[in-house]
């Protein structure tokens, strides 16, 4: 089994040409990304307008990006899920019409803390994915929309009931949190993934900050602190022009 993780991916326009993935997306087992916004079906463009003219979403051609890099799901824990006021549902059904699954957010709690399952040639992985709040990351409640919150108690809790009753899949963590063009991952967070490995986890892939981080292994598994950006070119927000600096164009790719 060979999985690949990606970092954020955010679409409004894109080239007229994505040229062809490296080889290693051809042999793939299955892809991950981060997708950073909701999708938007042309008939909803009105929705960008004044406040949401700001907002960060994804349009419906964002599919040619995932299916050019074989992206087969795609985490929705980030903090521009819900930028615009559409329902969840709307992202995830586009997404299934296209063979991609997602994961991480949902209409209530008990649906965004679902994992991603793969299984491949008798093995099993399980890939959670947890946004953090302070970053504007909406945490799921039981009756309200949002994503799988990280907190250290919610995380910690959530690989033990994990474990409790499956040992044998390998457990990813896909974790949303640190500030944004941030170089370095913030000590509690670093103590945190450590705990995490110490209760089970077998990775933890860091998104949000749109520039790579840290990487390092503790007990022979692996931490990546931040994938930065994948495929997230400048673009419009109303009276804005949204451009990372040079830095962010190192990109990291985890296979």
């Amino acid at each position: 089994m060979r999985l690949i993780f990606v970092g954020d991916v955010a679409v409004d326009r894109i080239p007229d040409s994505l040229g062809d993935p490296p080889r290693i997306f051809e042999e793939a087992s299955l892809v991950l990304a981060n997708l950073e916004g909701a999708i938007l079906r042309h008939e909803d463009r009105n929705l960008v307008s004044g406040r949401g003219s700001l907002a960060l979403f994804n349009s419906i051609r964002v599919l040619e990006v995932l299916k050019a890099f074989r992206v087969g799901s795609v985490s929705l824990a980030n903090n521009h899920i819900f930028d615009l006021p559409l329902p969840i549902g709307q992202t995830k059904a586009i997404l299934s019409e296209a063979g991609i699954e997602s994961f991480g957010a949902g209409v209530s709690l008990a649906e965004a803390k679902e994992p991603l399952t793969f299984a491949e040639d008798g093995a099993s992985v399980k890939v959670f994915s947890f946004g953090w709040e302070v970053v504007g990351c909406p945490s799921a409640q039981k009756n309200r929309p949002g994503v799988n919150p990280l907190t250290p108690e919610h995380t910690v809790e959530t690989i033990r009931r994990v474990r409790a009753r499956d040992a044998a899949s390998f457990i990813i963590f896909v974790m949303h949190w640190n500030y944004e063009l941030e170089l370095y991952p913030q000590p509690a967070q670093r103590q945190l993934a450590h705990d995490l490995i110490a209760e089970g986890v077998d990775a933890i892939v860091g998104l949000h900050s749109h520039v790579a981080q840290g990487r390092e292994l503790v007990n022979g598994k692996p931490i990546l602190y931040g994938l930065g950006n994948w495929f997230f070119p400048a673009r419009q927000l109303g009276h804005l022009h949204l451009a990372f600096p040079p830095i962010s164009r190192r990109q990291l790719a985890l296979e």
